[in-house]
């Protein structure tokens, strides 16, 4: 059973996923710009002390929880708020390194690294997006796949997250 983000978890998840977007790199050296270069923590109130690279995986884990949810949530939010009809979406799978060891991560287990680094493990990002930019759906599988295994798993799970009435259009390059 999940358990809701207390105040704290909550501030820091944020402050997370904000700093990620302005710099995305590893939770080692967010820390460090978290501490060194911004406001962020500040603005939320998390003494720089209790930020840490532990303190920022353990929010990232729980983020991963719950990020379908979110982006259904956000997914909904906006394209009701700007009333947008979302006829076209856009696919792409892309292969991504990710740093680090999560050994009960299922992606991490068996994604392999091009050159054979055992901290950097080979994952494959699928995206969708509409035609405005906003994420749809994302997941990440173990590396090495072929893109057209994701296909159908990616596709179908946009049908709880989109209108069952509008015909959807899903544009994919040609690797698929």
């Amino acid at each position: 059973m999940e358990r809701s983000f207390d105040r704290q978890e909550a501030e820091l998840a944020v402050m997370q996923i904000i700093a990620r977007a302005i710099y995305p790199y590893s939770e080692y050296r967010t820390v460090r710009y978290l501490r060194d270069n911004t406001a962020l923590a500040e603005m939320f109130h998390i003494p720089k002390e209790r930020l840490t690279k532990d303190a920022l995986y353990k929010s990232a884990l729980r983020l991963w929880d719950v990020h379908l949810r979110m982006e259904d949530w956000l997914h909904e939010r906006v394209t009701s708020m700007f009333h947008l009809e979302e006829k076209i979406l856009l696919l792409d799978i892309t292969n991504t390194y990710m740093e680090g060891r999560m050994a009960d991560s299922g992606p991490c287990f068996f994604g392999r690294s091009k050159e054979k680094r055992s901290d950097c493990k080979l994952v494959v990002l699928a995206a969708v997006v509409n035609t405005e930019g906003l994420i749809v759906r994302t997941m990440i599988y173990e590396g090495n796949r072929q893109d057209v295994t994701t296909l159908q798993e990616v596709v179908g799970t946009l049908s709880a997250t989109t209108s069952q009435d509008a015909r959807k259009i899903v544009v994919m390059d040609a690797g698929l």
